[in-house]
């Protein structure tokens, strides 16, 4: 039991603080559309966005488990190195004009 729970801290600090770091990004979007707009609009947008979070986590949650790891890990690694391609071309081509 002891050394499982060693292996697993890790993984939860890591998710813990991805999460807190995309809290705190939503919340200074909050705070933008805050100070632009007002804070009635900024709330009801942040509402709604947790309500639509929560519904597609509760309706496309459990389906996560019908789709295969290696096709997921093989789908976002595809997507990853593209998006990495794409960003070196537009780098290359910054130096060069």
């Amino acid at each position: 039991m002891t050394g499982s729970l060693v292996l697993i801290w890790p993984v939860v600090t890591a998710a813990f603080l991805a999460s807190l770091v995309e809290a705190v990004e939503a919340l200074t979007i909050v705070l933008a559309v805050a100070t632009v707009r007002g804070w009635r609009p900024a709330g009801l947008g942040a509402f709604a966005g947790l309500g639509a979070l929560a519904f597609i986590v509760g309706a496309l949650g459990p389906l996560l488990d019908r789709v295969p790891l290696h096709l997921l890990q093989l789908v976002i690694g595809c997507y990853c190195c593209c998006s990495a391609c794409a960003g070196c071309e537009k780098r290359s081509f910054a130096r060069q004009a």
